[in-house]
């Protein structure tokens, strides 16, 4: 007849001295240890009441608000990570759709003369503006048309910030001389396809785009993007360029940042110069 517990639950291994002694007392409180060694794996067995033994309700608590103290730390970091990334890629497609636009009419239809900046001459320096009106008409009429634009009602100049707001808000501007705000309010707003507001100044060949429309956040530099029509004097080229002008709000990336893909340096240290890109 098996009188011990090691006969009962295979006892692997032998003991001495304290831990035989130690082992013996927990055993006659009804726990055995099982070590089994061809799987690799102890466990802990009430052999009275056969319920294995586990962890307390509060190890558990505190091990799950470890895991939440990291995930609340973590969390944030990762979400705004994406949302640039995303605000990066949005901006990325609508700005390839206008350029490849404009690139198709000012050479096909050569529709060459809208733009507000020459830049300047390597001999010389000397910077040129170059806007001819019924070109500019002709090239607003063409993207509109070749890209099934919808008129709305142009109400954002109430949505987004003034430009001395941005500013005084750690935002930033490539040129301070142009009003922001007032050629948003005064341009003509239009729906695209999925969802994107393009806004075309009436005055001069600056061009706003909000990438996502209504929806949030709508600050510059996030999803809405301020630039203009320039060229070079290599060639009769219109380039969509932020560097006769651009906004960001404080966090914000400049359409030339994006287009670097370095949208994760959307910084004060960003590139401020005026170089267009």
């Amino acid at each position: 007849m098996m009188n011990n517990y090691s006969d009962i639950f295979g006892w692997v291994g032998g003991t001495s001295g304290l831990a035989r002694g130690q082992d013996a007392n927990r055993q006659r409180r009804g726990f055995s240890y099982v070590n089994n060694y061809s799987q690799k794996r102890t466990y802990c067995l009430n052999v009275l009441t056969s319920k294995k033994c586990a962890f307390t309700i509060a190890e558990v608590l505190i091990t799950l608000g470890i895991i939440g103290v990291v995930a609340a730390m973590t969390l944030p970091v990762l979400l705004s990570k994406y949302q640039s990334k995303a605000n990066a890629t949005a901006f990325k497609k609508q700005y390839a759709v206008l350029t490849d636009t404009i690139a198709y009419l000012s050479l096909e239809e050569n529709l060459n003369k809208c733009y507000i900046y020459y830049a300047a001459d390597t001999e010389t320096g000397v910077g040129y503006y170059g806007k001819v009106n019924e070109d500019c008409d002709a090239l607003y009429a063409g993207i509109v048309q070749k890209l099934n634009l919808t008129p709305v009602e142009n109400d954002f100049g109430d949505i987004y910030k003034a430009d001395t707001d941005v500013i005084s808000g750690g935002g930033k501007s490539i040129n301070a001389t142009v009003k922001y705000l007032d050629s948003v309010r005064r341009s003509k707003a239009y729906l695209t396809k999925d969802g994107a507001i393009y806004f075309f100044d009436s005055n001069v060949m600056y061009m706003s785009l909000d990438t996502n429309g209504y929806k949030g956040p709508n600050k510059w530099g996030y999803d809405v993007f301020f630039m203009a029509l320039t060229s070079n004097n290599l060639s009769n080229r219109i380039i969509l360029s932020d560097g006769p002008a651009s906004i960001v709000d404080k966090g914000g990336c400049l359409p030339r940042t994006i287009l670097q893909n370095k949208e994760d340096k959307c910084d004060a240290n960003q590139d401020f110069t005026g170089k267009w890109y």
